[in-house]
This record gives structure tokens, C-alpha cells and sequence, in this order.
């Protein structure tokens, strides 16, 4: 293993820079899907009678029932 930081240091700039962003973009990757896993799983704790209460779904029916409505002729 004593080799790797010798071939590191003979890698071009922009070859490191390429190393660099290509372990962003894979622990990015990774980040994310943990956090999906998570709000999956908080999502599907909650009941279904919960989640209407929190983003007040009753009233968002009744406030699109006031919105105006367009007729569109052909």
C-alpha cells in the first residue's frame, strides 16, 4: 500500500481534480439515498390520518375550490 501516495504525486492536476470530483459525486450519491431511505421510513411511520393533519389538506380543498375557474373554449 506505501505505493499509492507515489502514484498520486505522479497524477497530473486535472487528473486529481477529476479523483477528487468522482469521490464527491459517489459520498453525494451515497448522502442521498440515505436520506431518502430515512424520509421513506418517517413517511411510512406516519399515518395516513397524521400526515392529512400536518399539511392541512381539509383547508387546501377548500381553497382551491375558491380559486377561479377557466373555461377553455375551442
Amino acid at each position: 500500500m506505501p505505493e499509492a501516495p507515489e502514484k498520486k504525486q505522479g497524477l497530473s492536476q486535472g487528473a486529481r481534480k477529476v479523483i477528487l470530483w468522482a469521490l464527491m459525486v459517489v459520498i453525494g450519491a451515497g448522502l442521498i439515498f440515505w436520506w431518502f431511505k430515512i424520509f421513506q421510513g418517517k413517511i411510512k411511520n406516519m399515518g395516513g390520518d397524521e400526515l392529512k393533519k400536518e399539511l392541512n389538506v381539509d383547508s387546501l380543498k377548500d381553497q382551491f375550490k375558491d380559486l377561479p375557474q377557466f373555461n377553455v373554449q375551442e
